[in-house]
């Protein structure tokens, strides 16, 4: 998981995630944990595209963006939908946070800002450190049977 139990409860309030929970805010509500399970699932289909997975650090922008969705989840029977019924803060900010993460998949934003991880999803070779050369080329157009054929090859 990207964003911990605790970490909704302390960017958003034990008030609220007790009023939505309908009971004390602890880290280990099973409702909790599987808001922030399902939010680190669907973040990977997107970051999948872009990194391997498991990823070795969450970075700060992605810990906020699944504290996003998984709120969300955690409030789905009260969002409301379309018309004029307007949209919530809540639908807003997961709205954001799956344009960010489709961001990510496409290569428009880094994960890792500032660590010139510029991979895109068709890369070879990641494109950092000593690996910055990728050997492309076609198939074998002669093979050895070929080669023994030729006169000028036999002749050396």
């Amino acid at each position: 998981m990207y964003a911990q139990p605790q970490d909704i409860i302390d960017r958003f309030g034990a008030r609220e995630v007790k009023q939505v929970l309908e009971a004390d805010p602890d880290p280990q509500n099973a409702r909790l944990l599987a808001a922030c399970a399902d939010a680190a699932a669907l973040a990977d289909t997107y970051i999948a595209r872009a990194h391997p997975l498991p990823l070795p650090s969450a970075p700060a922008a992605l810990v906020s963006a699944t504290a996003d969705i998984a709120r969300y989840r955690l409030h789905d029977d009260q969002i409301k939908e379309g018309g004029d019924t307007g949209k919530t803060t809540i639908r807003l900010r997961y709205e954001d946070a799956l344009k960010w993460l489709a961001d990510v998949a496409a290569g428009k934003v880094q994960l890792y800002p500032g660590s010139g991880d510029n991979r895109k999803p068709d890369s070879p070779l990641p494109l950092t450190g000593n690996h910055r050369i990728a050997v492309v080329s076609s198939p074998v157009v002669y093979d050895q049977a070929t080669l023994d054929k030729m006169d000028m090859v036999r002749r050396r």
